[in-house]
């Protein structure tokens, strides 16, 4: 018998199962949705300051907030109509260039809403050529030890991280390629005379940068000096975790910095045994690059008690993990410290000193040493040194019986100059040298109670209005 199914009885089973699936998709669909993310437009831009005057070389951070503050997009972007009166950083630092005037814009990611700031450049009188830069540092009015930046003896703005409230220094400058002014330094992660936990730093274009993290794990200590070679920077010096025991407290490194900031820091005595080292100095010649540091360590690995020995590191082909390490040879028995390298026409040179009595300088040519004229029964030292056109030229100081008893010396191929100051009646010292087609120059201070920085051009003194007892001096020089 067929088995019919009653026509009603099947159009309500499948109008029920048609209703089970509408039902079903509904309540799958049932939720609330996710409201769209709260859009706050800038409807404006608040100016820190919508005037501003400057003297050449000065800078100022400009401050800019959106309006309102608590906007989406609180993003600024900064420019300037004239770039040869005053530029703007990206995070608003404002650097005087040239006398005239300039507008400073504070422009909006959201909505390109703009603020304004007219800056007004006035003339400086240079002390000598604007080409000569000059890195060192002067007693501030909070009587602190403060990094100075000059060209042409002109101060130019460094920021600092407590606004001149804390100690800073710097000791290398470098022109790149491009224009940016590089200064190396260091400066007391907190305010106050009597911070001693140091942050090596460098300043791009004026603006503040940390080799290391600033949350007190690493102690800058310190940094030597500063140069560029192609898009790098170097910045070399010594580095101490703040948690290492005595043993192991300050090593010798440098820092290769690229154009995008991105660094890398290189440890020189790994390795080696001893308990302080620093790096002096770092040359790039033909892909290779050079370091010299100085340490209580022995290649050997024993350590040196209670003096220094000398040491050439090189990378073949910038292979920072695979250099080669040699002994700088001490022409006496006792500690020896290198202050300074170049290289010159395929030549590796170097400059110490023999730390005995009395203290001997020391100039190195591919290791050995070289002779050269000076008091042997007197304190002198070199300090750094330079080459040019096929001369060899280094900065230091020799000490004399008569008053001044010490005073800066200039030796170009092994004969002495001293430089002195005026009527030549003050003590100084040389601690940096700079050659070019145009002339020698040497930057270091005089040893007056109220002490100046000084720079030397072929042999003529200017000094820098800023003095202060014991601190102030031109570690850097570099001319463009």
């Amino acid at each position: 018998m067929k088995n019919y199914l009653n026509p009603i009885t099947a159009l309500l089973a499948v109008t029920l199962t048609l209703t089970f699936v509408a039902c079903g998709d509904f309540l799958g669909d049932y939720s609330s949705p996710e409201p769209p993310p709260r859009m706050d437009p800038v409807t404006g831009i608040i100016m820190g300051a919508t005037e501003l005057a400057l003297v050449e070389g000065q800078g100022k951070l400009l401050l800019a907030q959106v309006d309102p503050p608590y906007a989406t997009d609180p993003r600024i972007d900064w420019s300037s109509s004239d770039t040869t009166v005053a530029t703007v950083s990206a995070k608003g630092t404002v650097l005087a260039k040239n006398a005239g005037a300039a507008t400073i814009t504070a422009s909006s990611r959201d909505g390109g809403i703009t603020g304004t700031c007219m800056v007004t450049v006035t003339a400086a009188v240079p002390l000598y050529s604007t080409n000569v830069y000059t890195a060192g540092r002067v007693i501030n009015a909070a009587g602190l030890t403060e990094a100075k930046l000059w060209v042409g003896g002109i101060e130019q703005y460094l920021e600092l991280q407590h606004g001149g409230l804390a100690i800073s220094q710097a000791t290398g400058v470098a022109v790149a390629p491009n224009g940016d002014v590089y200064v190396g330094g260091r400066e007391t992660r907190l305010a106050g005379a009597t911070q001693t936990n140091y942050v090596n730093v460098y300043w791009k274009n004026g603006e503040r940068f940390a080799l290391e993290p600033e949350d007190g794990t690493y102690h800058g200590n310190p940094v030597n000096g500063l140069a560029v070679y192609g898009n790098d920077v170097y910045i070399w010096g010594g580095m101490q975790r703040t948690s290492q025991t005595p043993s192991q407290s300050t090593r010798a490194c440098f820092w290769k910095v690229g154009t995008d900031g991105n660094k890398v820091r290189v440890d020189l005595t790994s390795g080696l045994n001893g308990t302080i080292s620093y790096c002096t100095g770092v040359a790039v010649s033909g892909g290779d690059v050079y370091a010299v540091f100085y340490g209580t360590s022995n290649l050997d690995g024993t350590v040196v008690t209670a003096a220094n020995s000398a040491k050439l590191w090189k990378a073949p082909g910038g292979d920072f993990n695979h250099p080669i390490i040699t002994e700088l040879p001490s022409p006496r028995t006792g500690a020896t410290t290198v202050t300074g390298l170049w290289v010159s026409d395929g030549s590796v040179y170097a400059v110490g000193s023999s730390t005995g009595t009395p203290t001997m300088p020391i100039l190195w040519k591919d290791g050995v040493i070289q002779s050269f004229t000076y008091d042997t029964t007197r304190n002198a030292t070199v300090s750094k040194g330079a080459s040019y056109g096929g001369n060899v030229y280094l900065a230091g100081t020799q000490a004399f019986e008569a008053s001044p008893t010490t005073r800066a010396q200039l030796w170009t191929n092994g004969i002495p100059q001293t430089l002195a100051e005026g009527t030549g009646t003050g003590a100084t010292t040389a601690r940096c040298v700079f050659v070019n087609a145009t002339g020698v120059y040497v930057g270091g201070y005089n040893n007056l109670t109220n002490r100046n920085p000084l720079v030397w051009i072929n042999g003529v003194a200017y000094r820098h209005a800023a003095g202060g007892a014991s601190e102030p001096a031109v570690e850097g020089i570099f001319v463009k």
